[in-house]
């Protein structure tokens, strides 16, 4: 036993055994030194896309939010488009209407009828022409008002 020990002894005093041994050592850091390196890129880029993702998740929740809003608003424009709609056939008939009590003043002047017949008739035109007119500048507005594009803002 004595004999097996002297051996590694002598063994482990040869220069090229210690070349061998420190060059091994060496490779083994450079290696380790390396894998941390990659370690810590790694962790580098998980944080990174970790904080890539939470700002997409933020950016959709505001998107949600803010097609709700445009929904609801486009949900509104219909409605008053829908009513102003009916509005204008209203008043549409009224202006027909006019339009023949118009008629009427235009033959009674013809036949020359009283002035109090012609008062009547020109008030009957006059007001729901007014009438029309106005429902025509909502329609304006509203239909300027949906051409618009409603940009979200982040």
């Amino acid at each position: 036993m004595k004999a097996a020990a002297h051996l590694w002894f002598r063994f482990f005093l040869l220069p090229k055994v210690w070349e061998i041994f420190l060059n091994k050592a060496e490779y083994v850091a450079t290696i380790s030194q390396y894998d941390r390196k990659m370690l810590e890129e790694l962790q580098q880029v998980r944080s990174n896309v970790e904080q890539k993702q939470n700002d997409l998740e933020q950016q959709q929740s505001k998107l949600s939010g803010l097609q709700e809003t445009l929904t609801s608003k486009r949900d509104e424009l219909n409605s008053k488009i829908s009513s102003t709609s009916g509005e204008l056939a209203n008043y549409q008939a009224q202006l027909d209407r006019a339009k023949a009590a118009e008629e009427a003043l235009k033959l009674a002047q013809n036949d020359k009828i009283s002035g109090s017949v012609k008062s009547e008739a020109q008030n009957q035109v006059t007001q729901p022409i007014l009438r029309i007119t106005r429902i025509k500048q909502i329609q304006q507005q509203t239909v300027r008002l949906i051409k618009i594009k409603i940009t979200p803002r982040i």
